[in-house]
């Protein structure tokens, strides 16, 4: 679990891990370019980890919660965020 972190950690994420399950948390700016570029960067050195450790993603669990008072700063560009082989679609509640 450290070696993920470090992961997540290195693209300016912030990880919460319990059991065997992790979030990602990810804070918007006032340029949301460089989170987005964050994220998708980190989505997938999370991906090519998790495929050289022989892991694979339960992508029942897999979903991406925005919250936030400022929705407009989630546009389309963020869309498709890819974690494994299918693209993971925005929510606004949990499931």
């Amino acid at each position: 679990m450290a070696l993920l972190a470090n992961i997540v950690r290195s693209h300016n994420l912030n990880i919460v891990s319990y059991a065997d399950d992790s979030q990602l948390i990810l804070s918007l700016t006032k340029d949301p370019a460089t989170p987005k570029t964050n994220l998708h960067k980190g989505m997938k050195a999370i991906a090519d980890w998790m495929e050289s450790s022989h892991l694979k993603l339960n992508s029942d669990k897999r979903e991406i919660l925005i919250l936030g008072s400022t929705p407009s700063a989630w546009d389309d560009s963020w869309w498709p965020a890819t974690l494994g082989t299918a693209p993971t679609p925005p929510t606004t509640h949990a499931t």
